[in-house]
């Protein structure tokens, strides 16, 4: 009895069956034989089965061989398996991830691995898997799983500034950005370039020799063309005394007509518009010129009523025109210097070379803006029309008794076709705002200096015509004044017609236009004036120059050198356009130039 309790006590599977007389314990064939036993290949493979601690822990390994078929069944519990025999389980031998998984001698609590949920066939075959992978779902914070979290993904993309770009704007809203970077990139880049091309000597040099002929150049036809002739010989008769060409009274008289025309600018009169997209941005611009020039009419108006000596500019013609050249270079010496602490957004590429005098020729800004509202370029371009309507008027007022009397029908025509130009360009300024000149050209010495001069030289011809009394035949005005408004219906057509493409392409009533896409998202206008020529309002204003031209008579020939100056720059402006735009456009502008041969003139050039 009393071995026999403690075999029990040793052994509760003898207690049974005694160890002697058990014929099971060594013949049972189904020990031995199991296919499932011999062939899995997970029981044989896996790293977890030789690592695993409750194995070495049990002290019925080494003792009998019954033990291992009941130790078994253990590791399957501690695992979190379903209640299923080992035997009834196919997926111990088809599951392939067992043998390969890392994860199985580093985590001992299978039930709680976040790598199990996500075999599909566990999920598939185990709904307590499913239980347990949707409770660590939901009890899961977003903050672990970073990939997965809409909210992470957002404020990923919100980190980057292209993506959010693409993701709230349109495609043209895109289009857009990206041209503006990309041209803000050229400038910087090409601004770098510049500044390591040539600054010596002959730079400078061929820089004063410019300015120097410049001048001479703009002030050749105000001072040979005279009272008593005009022609070239009258060098002959030109004063050498310097009081003749500077005057206080001619300084004062063109300040004070600058600083009416700023003040006209500053008022809240008139329409405010977005300008163009430039490199600098758009910036908003008072369109009040048509009321500055009816302002200034009325001034003038007042002046004559109240007997002002307005003929003392008449009298002071040329120290007035000479006072103008040196407030231009004045302007442009004050603009270099602002313009090295300007943004580089708003820098003339061509204008940052390093060199003074080709700086200050070309301009190193694109169109200034002083004080948030003064924009330099755009008012200095409206005192330039103002000034050829002044002088135009008062041209005019000295004639008044011939008028009346019916016999100055040359003056009338030859004053009236420049104060119509002038008019019309203050109704239409905003049309100036989408030209080469505006958006490209720099605001330098070459551009203050010549619209400073310019509205001295055709009004020498409305002079011309007042101190000559030239008068002409009835059908030569008549035919004169066709042509004249032929020519203009070619500027100011063309002009309108670019302005309007320019603000809204897909407008209606530019919808039978042919166009050609650019690379930058932009067209090009095909047809239409722009499909006849390259530069239709080029040629506008160079027929009326003809006219105006044609006015003066053929008694004398130094007027044909203002339409000869005017066909040279036209011809120089046409030249840089187009350059310009082949860099830009690329192969779009070679399109172009295949359908449209010609640049100013048809079938000429």
């Amino acid at each position: 009895m009393v071995s026999r309790r403690k075999s029990r006590s040793r052994s509760p599977v003898s207690a049974k069956s005694p160890r002697g007389k058990s014929p099971a314990r060594g013949k049972s064939p189904g020990r031995g034989k199991s296919p499932a036993r011999g062939k899995s290949p997970a029981r044989g493979k896996s790293p977890a089965r030789g690592k695993s601690p409750a194995r070495s822990a049990t002290p019925s390994r080494g003792r009998s061989v019954s033990p291992p078929a009941v130790e078994t069944t253990k590791p399957v519990k501690s695992r979190g398996r379903p209640r299923t025999s080992p035997q009834k389980s196919p997926a111990r031998g088809k599951s392939p991830a067992r043998g390969k998984s890392p994860a199985r001698t580093k985590s001992p609590a299978r039930a709680k691995s976040p790598g199990r949920p996500k075999s599909p066939a566990r999920a598939k075959k185990s709904p307590a898997a499913i239980k347990e992978l949707s409770a660590d779902v939901v009890d899961k914070p977003l903050s672990e799983s970073p990939v997965k979290s809409p909210s992470k993904k957002a404020e990923i993309f919100a980190e980057k500034p292209e993506t959010s770009g693409l993701r709230r704007s349109g495609r043209s809203t895109r289009s857009a950005e990206d041209e503006n970077a990309k041209q803000v990139q050229a400038l910087i880049d090409s601004t770098k370039r510049g500044k390591k091309q040539a600054t010596g000597f002959l730079t400078n040099f061929g820089g004063v020799v410019t300015i120097i002929f410049s001048c001479a150049f703009f002030l050749v036809l105000p001072i040979l063309c005279t009272k008593t002739s005009c022609t070239l010989s009258s060098y002959k008769t030109v004063s050498l005394n310097w009081r003749s060409y500077i005057d206080r009274d001619a300084i004062l008289i063109y300040l004070g007509f600058v600083a009416l025309q700023l003040l006209l600018a500053l008022l809240p009169i008139g329409q405010q518009v977005d300008g163009p997209p430039m490199k600098g941005g758009r910036h908003k611009i008072r369109t009040n010129g048509f009321f500055a020039a009816v302002s200034t009419l009325v001034a003038l108006g007042a002046l004559y009523y109240f007997q002002a000596p307005l003929d003392v500019v008449y009298q002071k013609f040329i120290p007035i025109c000479i006072a103008a050249l040196g407030f231009g270079g004045l302007l442009s010496i004050v603009l270099y210097f602002t313009g090295g602490r300007a943004a580089v957004s708003t820098l003339n590429p061509a204008g940052n070379t390093g060199s003074f005098v080709p700086d200050l020729l070309r301009g190193r800004q694109i169109a200034p803006v002083w004080w948030g509202r003064v924009n330099v370029k755009f008012v200095f371009h409206r005192v330039t029309l103002l000034a050829l309507l002044v002088l135009n008027v008062i041209l005019l007022l000295k004639k008044v008794d011939a008028i009346k009397q019916g016999s100055a029908l040359g003056v009338i025509f030859a004053c009236g076709a420049q104060i119509w130009y002038a008019l019309d360009y203050c109704y239409c300024e905003e049309q100036w705002l989408h030209s080469f000149e505006y958006q490209r050209s720099g605001t330098g010495f070459h551009f203050i200096a010549g619209c400073a001069v310019w509205p001295f030289l055709p009004s020498v011809l409305s002079k011309f015509v007042v101190d000559h009394n030239v008068e002409l035949s009835w059908y030569v005005y008549g035919a004169i004044l066709i042509v004249h408004n032929f020519g203009w219906v070619i500027y100011r057509a063309s002009s309108s017609q670019k302005a309007e493409f320019r603000k809204n392409p897909l407008k209606p009533s530019l919808s039978h236009l042919e166009t050609i896409p650019t690379s930058q998202g932009k067209k090009l206008l095909v047809s239409g004036w722009f499909g006849w020529i390259r530069h239709p309002n080029y040629l506008g204003v160079f027929i009326m120059h003809l006219c105006w031209v044609a006015l003066c008579g053929n008694t004398h020939i130094l007027p044909l050198f203002f339409p000869l100056l005017t066909l040279l720059i036209f011809v120089e402006h046409s030249l840089r356009v187009d350059l310009n735009s082949k860099e830009r456009y690329g192969a779009a502008w070679e399109r172009y130039c295949g359908r449209v041969k010609k640049r100013l003139i048809p079938g000429v050039f």
